[in-house]
């Protein structure tokens, strides 16, 4: 994510605590406290939403699945009948999911794979690099572990089939 961007999603805080500092004509005081109160509980969640969401993601591997941990919860992904290997396309577009800095979630294109994959489910902090998970009829995943070879050895330790082509 371009730091700009990163730079702009930041400022909505900012701005809503601002606002709860500014002066609210025509209240009473007990609206005007409780008006300001409110603006500052908003600019918290929003910060607290921005700072948490990329350190939740987690990936764990147990001896039959791979547990992904994001902000909205726990996704399984069952290792049986998965293959996997690295890849060297980027995420693009979104096509439905969210994000925020540091965070990627939900269903995206994805440019530049060797072998032509173009739509994936993503569970990111990392858009560029990462391995591609296929199997279970679905959209391959797409997870950007910190260390991608020692992942996919793993993986491979699990009985998972690994591929070794870009």
């Amino acid at each position: 994510m371009s730091t700009v961007f990163s730079w702009l999603v930041w400022l909505v805080p900012v701005l809503l605590l601002l606002v709860a500092l500014l002066p609210k004509a025509d209240l009473p005081v007990a609206g005007k406290v409780t008006l300001s109160l409110l603006h500052l509980v908003e600019a918290a969640v929003i910060t607290a939403v921005l700072w948490l969401a990329p350190r939740r993601l987690k990936y764990t591997l147990t001896r039959d699945a791979l547990m992904i941990q994001c902000l909205s919860g726990v996704q399984r992904i069952p290792l049986r009948g998965l293959k996997a290997r690295l890849t060297a396309g980027q995420l693009g577009t979104r096509t439905f999911g969210m994000g925020l800095p540091g965070y990627l979630s939900g269903h995206f294109r994805l440019r530049g794979d060797a072998l032509g994959v173009t739509g994936v489910q993503a569970v990111t902090s990392n858009p560029n690099q990462g391995v591609l998970l296929f199997g279970h009829g679905k959209a391959p995943f797409f997870v950007s572990p910190a260390n991608a070879p020692s992942f996919l050895h793993a993986l491979a330790e699990r009985g998972v089939q690994v591929e070794s082509n870009l």
